[in-house]
């Protein structure tokens, strides 16, 4: 059976759709819900905990968002997130169940929460052509994630927080480091303060890459990372900070712990100064200002 929505306002105190179910092994096709409009007053509008398969194709959200927990490949294409300046707008709360896997996120558009796109212990995201920008304390944050791809994005921040955030959680018990991860897309912010990173990359990553992206408007830092010996690569991308800000392009958090950093055919600013900055070990090969 499938639980199918088609179009419709949804209003009122809780959430609108809470499908809960056991995981299972076999594929199922739970869910479908087309051009649905949910204004509901909750953390969430739409709860799937155990659902497989299931697909949300251009529905909206008003300040309340979408919550997942051992759903396997939800597919999210051209929703439309409209926050208020609190809760979250799509939030993966991983399990150690083996069930969080395979989000998409397909032509969104995420702005104005608390929290943007919060996606923790999953194995595969993807992100494309998907708008995540204005957010408060969180606009894209990995944590502990095993591969993903984010190409193709506008991700921007209205204060400091970063516009991305790839991390390690805290629980022993789940995948402790976040791996193969490739992003290529467009970093901005709007805010003045100094302070603003575009991309914070920290923990133990595992062959994270930072390709063909342009990175502007940061205040301090393009790529701010603080590896513990963990593979990266930055390559081929621009960097452009707001005028009169932007101490450094790249720098260093960590005491060491960038020997296996690759910086290779980026553009930095003209007169871009990385004294200070932290980068000790890291391979350096055709930059240029």
């Amino acid at each position: 059976n499938k639980l199918t929505l088609l179009g419709g306002r949804y209003v009122g105190s809780g959430p609108a759709v809470a499908l809960e179910m056991e995981p299972s092994h076999i594929t199922s096709d739970d869910y479908r819900f087309d051009g649905v409009d949910f204004a509901v007053d909750s953390d969430a509008a739409v709860r799937l905990v155990g659902a497989r398969e299931g697909r949300l194709n251009a529905c909206t959200f008003h300040g309340a968002g979408l919550y997942l927990r051992a759903t396997v490949s939800p597919y999210v294409h051209q929703g439309v997130f409209i926050g208020a300046g609190t809760r979250t707008a799509v939030f993966y709360d991983g399990t150690v169940l083996g069930f969080d896997c395979g989000l998409v996120l397909s032509d969104c558009e995420v702005m104005g929460w608390d929290r943007g796109v919060d996606v923790r212990y999953t194995d595969w995201l993807r992100m494309s052509g998907t708008t995540v920008d204005f957010n408060e304390s969180c606009n894209v944050s990995l944590v502990s994630q095993d591969c993903a791809s984010i190409e193709g994005c506008y991700l921007g921040s209205k204060n400091t927080a970063p516009a991305l955030h790839i991390t390690s959680g805290p629980l022993p018990t789940l995948p402790s480091y976040s791996a193969n991860i490739t992003v290529k897309s467009h970093f901005t912010g709007h805010g003045e303060a100094q302070g603003y990173d575009a991309i914070v990359i920290d923990g133990r990553p595992e062959t994270v890459k930072i390709v063909d992206s342009t990175i502007d408007f940061y205040t301090r830092h393009g790529i701010r990372y603080a590896l513990q010996y963990g593979r990266m690569d930055i390559r081929g991308n621009s960097f452009a900070p707001r005028d009169g800000y932007g101490s450094t392009p790249i720098a260093n958090g960590w005491v060491g712990g960038d020997s296996l950093l690759m910086i290779a055919d980026n553009v930095f600013p003209v007169g871009a100064n990385f004294v200070g900055s932290g980068i000790q070990y890291a391979k350096w090969r055709d930059n240029r200002n």
